[in-house]
């Protein structure tokens, strides 16, 4: 399988990703979140809360989320694609492991259903 390569960009946003995420779940990252809603509601009592404000608030924070999930999408898949390897050394090194459990996650719904089924009934019968 040939190693994707990095460009600058791809690596200036993993590096960017790591970071935010890694801050955004901290207490700092609460209290920001928290200043910026308090910062919205009270600018909202300032601007009376006409149409305007709303509109422009919405939009914004829309545009943050939808750039959260992706954020938050990109870290998640590199930490799924680091567990899986991890796992899979594990069964890879482990003598009586069922090998056919490495890269399981490639395979159909089906399959994936039938190896469960079947692992359920390696533990009722222990």
């Amino acid at each position: 399988m040939a190693k994707p390569q990095l460009d600058s960009y791809s690596r200036a946003l993993e590096n960017f990703t790591h970071g935010f995420v890694k801050h955004v779940g901290t207490a700092a990252g609460f209290t920001i979140a928290f200043a910026f809603a308090l910062a919205w509601i009270l600018s909202g009592i300032w601007m009376q809360f006409s149409n305007h404000w709303e509109t422009a608030l919405v939009a914004c924070f829309a545009l943050v989320t939808f750039l959260m999930i992706f954020l938050m999408q990109r870290a998640q898949s590199k930490e799924l694609l680091s567990i899986q390897i991890k796992l899979n050394d594990i069964i890879s090194a482990t003598e009586k492991a069922d090998n056919r459990l490495i890269n399981i996650e490639e395979s159909s719904e089906e399959t994936i259903h039938e190896m469960h089924e079947s692992h359920r009934d390696i533990v009722k019968n222990t």
